[in-house]
């Protein structure tokens, strides 16, 4: 649920410029992942050993690279729901200092 309140906040913000409502004075940072992998083709034939064997070679980068996107696409979200909490905790801090007598 928090990431899903992530992701919508995040594309609310606009591109650069800071949306009514908001603190912020840049968007919020793109994770630095590149692009998602993209899979490989199957091959032509499944009957040719060399076009078999080049595919399972792609597959397996594949795999690799998604892992990598993968932990890097959480770490990004791991890190943004850090930075909510700090947010949160700050406009806390203040609101709770600005109603004490």
């Amino acid at each position: 649920m928090r990431i899903l309140l992530l992701a919508a906040w995040l594309f609310s913000l606009g591109a650069a410029a800071a949306e009514p409502g908001t603190n912020l004075t840049v968007a919020y940072p793109d994770p630095a992942c590149g692009p998602k992998p993209a899979k490989p083709a199957e091959p032509a034939s499944r009957n040719v050993s060399g076009e078999i064997t080049l595919y399972n070679q792609k597959v397996e980068q594949y795999n690799e690279q998604a892992v990598k996107y993968g932990t890097c696409v959480g770490t990004y979200v791991e890190n943004a729901n850090n930075d909510i909490e700090r947010i949160r905790v700050k406009a806390q801090a203040l609101l709770d200092a600005a109603r004490k007598p």
